[in-house]
C-alpha cells in the first residue's frame, strides 16, 4: 500500500536528516562517497535530500519533499490511533509519486 510506504519513507527521511544536522560522520561519509558535499546554501539536511532523490529515482528533491510532507499528517495520525486509521482514510490520500521498489 503506497500510503504506508510513503508514511515509512517519511520516518526515514525525518531520522536522516536528523543525523545530518547533527554531522552524523557514517551520514556525512555516504554523502561524500556519493559525491555530494555541502557548499554555500546547501547543508547536509538538503544533501540527504539530494541523495535519496537520486536513490529513488526521482526527478526531483521537490517530489521527495512534498511525499514526505504528505505523509507526515498521516503519520500524525497513526501515531495517534495506530495503523488501522489507514483504511479508513479516503481513496489516494498521501498517493503522491513515491512508490519505493526498492531499498539502498
Amino acid at each position: 500500500m503506497r500510503t504506508v510506504a510513503n508514511v515509512e519513507l517519511y520516518h526515514e527521511w525525518v531520522r536522516l536528516r536528523d543525523l545530518a544536522a547533527a554531522k552524523d560522520p557514517i551520514l556525512i561519509s555516504i554523502l561524500k562517497d556519493a559525491g555530494l558535499k555541502p557548499r554555500q546554501g546547501v547543508d547536509y539536511r538538503s544533501l540527504v535530500n539530494q541523495y535519496l532523490t537520486s536513490e529513488l529515482g526521482l526527478e526531483s528533491p521537490i517530489v521527495l519533499q512534498n511525499t514526505c510532507q504528505a505523509a507526515q499528517g498521516i503519520s500524525s495520525l497513526v501515531e495517534q490511533f495506530g495503523n488501522g486509521v489507514i483504511v479508513l482514510l479516503p481513496p489516494h490520500t498521501a498517493n503522491w509519486q513515491v512508490i519505493i521498489t526498492h531499498h539502498t
